[in-house]
């Protein structure tokens, strides 16, 4: 397993819970898991924006329907 990801974490004096890990390798996003933060695989520009506004607390901005 990856060490830089408690590294990071510890860092960053953030919860594992509270982190949002992007990347377009599955098996980053997959350790990162592992720890408990939430991960999402990058496939498209559109696809992790949504995914970072969803992730983030409180109203996010208007989205076109």
């Amino acid at each position: 397993m990856a060490r830089i990801y408690p590294a990071a974490l510890q860092r960053l004096a953030v919860h594992s819970g509270d982190a949002l890990f992007i990347d377009d390798t599955p098996g980053h996003v997959t350790a990162a898991e592992a720890l408990g933060v939430t991960g999402h695989l990058h496939t498209s520009t559109t696809g992790t924006i949504t995914r970072i506004e969803d992730f983030l607390p409180g109203p996010g901005p208007a989205r076109p329907k």
